[in-house]
């Protein structure tokens, strides 16, 4: 049963190992849904329902240090779409897989960490953050179906690793990243800024969102309709109903939000991610 699990997941993903090699640039983007524009919001993920994940067809993470400061990211990511159906009963299966049968062998034991199959996260490079001095580092998928690329699934010389563990000190299954490779999404970043060696600033960065309302987000309202509590940041989350695309909204109850700002040596620096309809950027300026 596991061989069978194993290969009819895989299909899934089947075509993210036949990356296209154009440029980032070129690829033909269809409608444009997941910009909100009631509240602004741009975002590359976007399931169509034609087997695409992304809203260009592919989708770059760029990480961006602009200032002699050593800054370090961690990033952490979630499964990204709802299939919150069930006539609004969550359950553990997720695309007609049981995410923690153990006769079909996916452990999801990351994934369904709050008993629930949305909200939960795996870390990438968390043994040895990504780490930058006035440079960039970026990771590019050209496949439709691979909104995060991964070593198996994709030939490019940077790839995410989530082979470094994560906070709880079990590693992240197989079968977590291989979800996580067809249909994740970077749900927030923990960062840190270095002088000579010396820890400045750290923090916790969410997801792009806009800064909003929650009673008007939270309201069922428009495009979006609430799910629950995510597991870290302990904040009510979202869907798209036109994307399924989660989110987890910056209001006035939020802890963490999406940018930030602080002040080293008279100077004022920014922190934050960013997303536009083909990008999402962690950055430190």
């Amino acid at each position: 049963m596991k061989k069978v699990f194993i290969l009819g997941f895989a299909l899934l993903l089947f075509s993210c190992s036949q990356e296209d090699t154009e440029s980032l640039n070129s690829a033909e983007s269809k409608d444009v849904s997941t910009i909100d524009p009631l509240i602004g919001y741009k975002s590359p993920y976007n399931e169509d329902g034609y087997g695409s994940q992304l809203e260009t067809g592919q989708i770059e993470y760029l990480f961006n240090n602009e200032t002699n400061l050593t800054f370090k990211i961690t990033p952490f990511f979630g499964l990204g779409f709802c299939d919150y159906g069930n006539g609004g009963v969550d359950d553990l299966l997720f695309r007609g897989f049981d995410l923690v049968d153990p006769v079909s062998g996916f452990d999801g034991i990351h994934l369904t960490a709050n008993g629930k199959k949305f909200g939960n996260y795996i870390a990438s490079h968390y043994s040895n953050p990504i780490t930058l001095i006035n440079s960039t580092k970026s990771i590019i998928s050209t496949s439709p179906q691979l909104t995060v690329p991964i070593p198996g699934f994709s030939t490019r010389a940077n790839l995410f690793d989530f082979s470094q563990g994560n906070p709880d000190g079990v590693a992240s299954t197989s079968r977590e990243t291989m979800a996580i490779a067809g249909f994740g999404k970077l749900f927030y970043a923990e960062v840190e800024v270095y002088k000579n060696g010396v820890l400045i600033f750290e923090t916790y960065l969410k997801a792009d969102f806009p800064l909003v309302n929650s009673s008007s987000i939270y309201s069922n309202t428009g495009n979006w309709r609430t799910l629950y509590n995510d597991s870290f940041f302990g904040e009510k989350m979202v869907y798209n109903i036109h994307t399924t695309e989660i989110c987890i909204p910056n209001t006035e109850l939020s802890t963490c939000l999406s940018k930030e700002t602080f002040v080293y040596g008279g100077k004022t620096y920014k922190v934050g991610i960013a997303s536009t309809t083909s990008k999402v950027e962690v950055y430190l300026k």
